[in-house]
């Protein structure tokens, strides 16, 4: 995925659940958003589309073992993240 986000905002739903996350998967979360500044977005991350209707949602994985992922939409250059959790949550939710 192209990525190259030139600014990330943030739903209230997100900032939420990065509460609720421990600090070490709040440090890898930190690190994944700084990954979705970068063109291409790193192949680690396996950005992916996650549905097929609008808005488009996308997802990154936050970990290594795919336990965490991200979800977000795109509008031009700009990244809105929907959600950070569980895998099983994040498919859930979207």
């Amino acid at each position: 995925m192209e990525g190259g986000f030139k600014q990330v905002a943030h739903t209230g739903t997100f900032k939420r659940d990065y509460k609720r996350l421990t600090p070490e998967i709040q440090k890898l979360v930190d690190k994944c958003i700084e990954d979705l500044f970068k063109s291409p977005i790193p192949a680690k991350r396996r950005a992916h589309r996650i549905n097929d209707e609008l808005p488009k949602v996308f997802s990154v994985d936050v970990t290594p073992n795919k336990s965490h992922k991200i979800s977000f939409q795109i509008d031009g250059d700009v990244c809105t993240l929907r959600r950070v959790g569980t895998h099983g949550d994040i498919d859930r939710s979207c």
